[in-house]
């Protein structure tokens, strides 16, 4: 078994009553592997996250807990050849804290996901650090990427499976470009856009860009980012136009 984690901590710019600060906490399990040649190897695993959004009440209340998001996705993973590819079943709930403004929302999503094998996280680390040995500062476009698509299936029961939503499908992806590397420290852009598609037409979407300095170690990395929601329409605890500064940590 092969265990994975992830935590962020950041704060919004500028803060809002709605929006002040979130965190997550994101744990995986590899459960099962199984290996046909150096090649070749399947893992099935199990993941769980949980976010936690806070508002901002002057002199009132500080830290003001708004919303909960908690997520669990059984899938399977497949190296092949120099690639990934990553089927998930995502089951997520979006709750608010003592609040009734917003409806509970639950999804449930069959999605894939395909990259280079360098993309993942402990491939890139692993890459960075032998970059770094050479002690030298190197400047250069470092390119990573990660394509995904997901259907949101309707059922008639349970009635739940979805629930206050009008999505059928969603696709996007996530593209790491780094600029430069010093040692073990690098430079790293972002660019992470998102489409959900509705039932009965229509399209929203996310566009999130990202600077960080990321510091890479031999059992994970640390980042310190800076990050910019440019454009969001969808209806889900939109932050549009809102910055977003923050550390990171995976494990």
């Amino acid at each position: 078994m092969k265990w994975h984690c992830e935590g962020y901590l950041f704060k919004f710019i500028p803060r809002t009553e709605r929006h002040f600060i979130e965190g997550l906490m994101d744990n995986s399990i590899d459960l099962v592997s199984m290996e046909f040649s150096d090649k070749i190897r399947i893992s099935f695993y199990i993941r769980s996250a949980i976010w936690t959004g806070m508002g901002y009440q002057c002199e009132d209340v500080i830290f003001d807990p708004r919303d909960m998001h908690y997520s669990l996705a059984p899938g399977l993973r497949g190296k092949l050849w120099n690639y990934s590819l990553t089927f998930q079943w995502l089951h997520d709930c979006f709750h608010e804290v003592d609040r009734k403004d917003e409806p509970t929302t639950i999804w449930n999503i069959f999605e894939l996901r395909f990259s280079p094998q360098k993309f993942l996280s402990e491939n890139r680390n692993h890459l960075y650090r032998t970059r770094g040995e050479s002690k030298s500062i190197r400047i250069f476009p470092s390119i990573d990427w990660e394509i995904f698509a997901g259907a949101f299936p309707k059922l008639k029961s349970p009635s739940w499976f979805q629930y206050k939503h009008s999505f059928s499908s969603h696709f996007g992806g996530n593209l790491d470009i780094g600029i430069f590397q010093y040692k073990n420290l690098a430079l790293e852009f972002d660019y992470q856009p998102i489409f959900w598609t509705k039932h009965g037409g229509g399209i929203c979407q996310r566009q999130y860009l990202q600077f960080a300095i990321t510091f890479f170690a031999k059992d994970g990395t640390f980042s310190f980012f800076y990050g910019y929601n440019a454009y969001e329409n969808q209806p889900l605890r939109p932050t549009n136009r809102q910055a977003r500064i923050g550390f990171d940590l995976k494990l």
